[in-house]
C-alpha cells in the first residue's frame, strides 16, 4: 500500500463561520469531509474505516483558507508508513462517554498549575460581579473598569458577561503556548502565567474586578490597539466562527459540558432538553444526541491505529 496519512479534521476547524443559512447547510461532518480540491500529488488518502482509496493529492479548503494537508511533511518523512493526525479532535467528548464536567476540570487544572490563588480569585469574580452589578452605579463601574464597548445595563447583561469571562478562560488554556502566538489573539509566551500575575494575592470587591480587568486587557488588547472590549456576539474573536460551531453542535456534535461551580467556572448544569430548546430557538433545528457515537463508533477505535493526538 502506498504511504498514507489519515487526517481527522477537528470539529472546530470544520465548522467555519456559517453566517447565513446557506453556508450552515454544509456544516455537517459528512459534507465537510468531502470538501477538498486538487492541489498537489505528494500523498494518497484512504478512508480511515474501509481503507477505500480517495483521489490523490488534495488540499483542505474552507471558506477562509486553503491548507496543504501534508503541511507536517509526512510524505517526505518515511519513519512511519501509515499515520493519522487528530487536530482539535475531542473524539470522546460526547453523551455517555465522558463526564460533562471533564472539560472544565481540565481547563481549571491548566490555570492551577500557574497559581491556585489565581483560580480562587477568578471563581470569586463571578459572585463579585453579581454583587457589584446589582445597581446602576455598579454596572457603570464594571463597564468602565473592563473598558467594555457596550455598557452593562442589567443583571441579564452581567450573566452574559460572566459567560464571556468563562469562555475567555477556556481560550487562554487552549493557547497556553511556551512562545508568543496569535492563533486566537495576540498573546505572550505562557499567557496564563502572565494573566495570573495580578491575581496572585487574595482579592475581593472592586479591587478584584480591577485585577480581572487586567486579564481581559491582556487577552483582548495585548498589542494596545483595541479601544474597548467587545463582550457581545462572537466574544471578541470573530475569526473562530462561533456561529458555525454553535450550529454544528446543535445538530450532530452534542458535547455535554457542566461545572459544579468550583475552579475557573461558575455553576453550569447540563440539561439536554434545555439545550435542544435553545438550539431550536436559535437555528430552528434540534440536536441528535447520539448520532456522532453511532456514526463514528464512539470509543471503538479498533480499526484505527497510529493516530497522533
Amino acid at each position: 500500500m502506498d504511504n498514507c496519512v489519515y487526517l481527522l479534521l477537528g470539529a472546530f476547524l470544520l465548522a467555519g463561520s456559517g453566517s447565513d443559512a446557506f453556508t450552515s447547510t454544509f456544516f455537517n461532518r459528512s459534507n465537510r469531509a468531502g470538501y477538498y480540491r486538487p492541489r498537489s500529488t505528494e500523498i494518497n488518502f484512504n478512508l480511515l474505516a474501509k481503507k477505500t482509496p480517495l483521489q490523490t493529492g488534495y488540499t483542505y479548503r474552507t471558506l477562509y483558507f486553503d491548507q496543504k494537508v501534508d503541511h507536517f511533511g509526512f510524505a517526505q518523512d518515511q519513519t512511519f508508513k501509515n499515520r493519522s493526525l487528530a487536530a482539535s479532535a475531542p473524539i470522546w467528548q460526547f453523551t455517555g462517554i465522558t463526564p460533562c464536567n471533564a472539560f472544565y476540570d481540565v481547563t481549571t487544572a491548566t490555570w492551577a498549575r500557574a497559581s491556585e490563588t489565581c483560580v480562587a480569585n477568578a471563581n470569586k469574580g463571578y459572585s463579585t460581579l453579581e454583587q457589584i452589578g446589582a445597581d446602576a452605579a455598579g454596572l457603570k463601574f464594571i463597564s468602565s473598569t473592563f473598558r467594555l464597548c457596550d455598557a452593562l445595563t442589567s443583571m441579564a447583561d452581567v450573566e452574559t458577561f460572566k459567560g464571556f469571562l468563562s469562555d475567555m478562560y477556556v481560550d487562554f488554556a487552549m493557547v497556553d503556548y511556551p512562545y508568543p502566538a496569535s492563533f486566537l489573539a495576540d498573546l505572550p509566551a505562557w499567557p496564563i502565567k502572565e494573566a495570573c500575575k495580578p491575581l496572585l494575592a487574595p482579592l475581593s470587591g472592586k479591587a478584584l474586578l480591577e485585577a480581572l480587568s487586567q486579564v481581559t486587557n491582556l487577552y483582548f488588547n495585548y498589542t494596545g490597539a483595541a479601544k474597548c472590549v467587545n463582550w457581545k456576539g462572537d466574544g471578541g474573536t470573530p475569526a473562530l466562527g462561533y456561529l458555525g460551531w454553535d450550529y454544528q453542535s446543535c445538530t450532530e456534535m452534542v458535547m455535554p459540558m457542566c461545572s459544579n461551580g468550583t475552579g475557573m467556572f461558575y455553576k453550569m448544569d447540563w440539561d439536554f432538553q434545555v439545550y435542544s430548546d435553545n438550539c431550536f430557538k436559535q437555528f430552528g433545528v434540534r440536536p441528535r444526541k447520539d448520532w456522532i457515537k453511532d456514526y463514528y463508533w464512539g470509543t471503538d477505535l479498533s480499526s484505527a491505529s497510529n493516530i497522533i493526538f
